[in-house]
């Protein structure tokens, strides 16, 4: 990494980083937009604005002397890690890092359908955006059965979301690593985590990782199992275990709640069309930092995304 000299004197962290989506062209969410209070500090010549996939490692920076920053070309889905430095001229000598923050950025989801009883369960997908079938579209080669129960996350990072399937009555998840819409041996994940008639599958980043992670919710109990650390099993102090919501009418959410780049978990009951979202996280309601809302009515499926404005 750059050498960025030393740190002047009389110079501290300073604001934290107001971070704010941009959208741009035909609905490309590409880039993002910062924004942070000025240095009160004449000798500020500009600032420099750190990012990477990775907390705590900046693979790239922009410098501007401007007190925001709009950065592009970066990958839909993606969670990215920014912080920002005031610099004297040529950035010879550098304040330290403003407080590190972390976002995905925004990509456009498709609709598409699962059939359980066709050709051992099938997924068909509108890949092309246009709300129709038509040839560019894709169907899965038979990936599940009549009894699992879909789902949907970015099994392996790239960007896009990827089919899977979950059988309540045994807890077993498939998985579709490689996206090619047919069971691989070697490639594709099987696993065991959770299980139970009464069980939901969810899928989230629950690590801010830039993968998708499997969990299960009960929602007689209204108790969530999250696969934290993505091994497809159940793992003491370091997998989550909370009670949030519950009722047998009650139908799990997720979806990042605050900006922060990792999944936050919620619960819909379509009885009554009010929403509970664990807005800061920690898998607990607080009435403070967490959201309910009224919004549908009975009967209503949930469904949860990053929409356009």
């Amino acid at each position: 990494m750059l050498n960025h000299g030393l740190l002047l004197p009389g110079w501290s962290l300073f604001a934290f980083l107001v971070l704010l989506l941009g959208v741009t062209g035909e609905c490309l969410a590409d880039e993002i937009r910062l924004r942070w209070d000025a240095v009160d500090d004449e000798r500020v010549a500009l600032y420099q604005v750190h990012f990477g996939i990775s907390r705590g490692v900046h693979t790239d920076w922009v410098n501007t002397d401007e007190t925001s920053v709009v950065i592009s070309q970066l990958a839909a889905g993606q969670v990215y890690f920014f912080a920002v430095r005031a610099c004297v001229e040529s950035a010879l000598s550098c304040s330290g890092f403003s407080n590190e923050v972390g976002t995905r950025i925004p990509r456009t989801d498709l609709i598409g359908v699962y059939h359980p009883s066709m050709s051992g369960g099938t997924f068909w997908l509108d890949v092309t955006g246009n709300d129709t079938w038509d040839n560019g579209d894709w169907i899965s080669g038979g990936f599940g059965s009549a009894d699992a129960l879909p789902i949907v996350g970015d099994w392996n990072g790239d960007g896009f979301d990827e089919i899977g399937v979950y059988y309540p009555n045994s807890g077993w998840w498939y998985l579709d690593n490689n996206d090619d819409g047919i069971w691989t041996d070697g490639t594709d994940r099987a696993f065991g985590f959770g299980g139970g008639t009464d069980s939901l599958p969810v899928a989230g980043d629950w690590n801010g990782d830039g993968f998708d992670e499997i969990g299960v919710y009960y929602p007689g109990e209204g108790w969530w199992y999250l696969d934290n650390n993505d091994d497809g099993i159940w793992t003491d102090g370091t997998d989550r275990a909370f009670g949030f919501g519950g009722g047998t009418d009650s139908l799990p959410v997720a979806g990042d709640w605050n900006g922060d780049g990792f999944d936050e978990i919620g619960i819909y009951y379509p009885s009554s069309g009010w929403w509970y979202l664990d807005g800061n996280g920690d898998g607990h309601w607080d009435s403070v930092e967490d959201t309910s809302a009224l919004f549908g009515s009975m009967g209503d499926r949930p469904t949860a995304g990053h929409w356009a404005p």
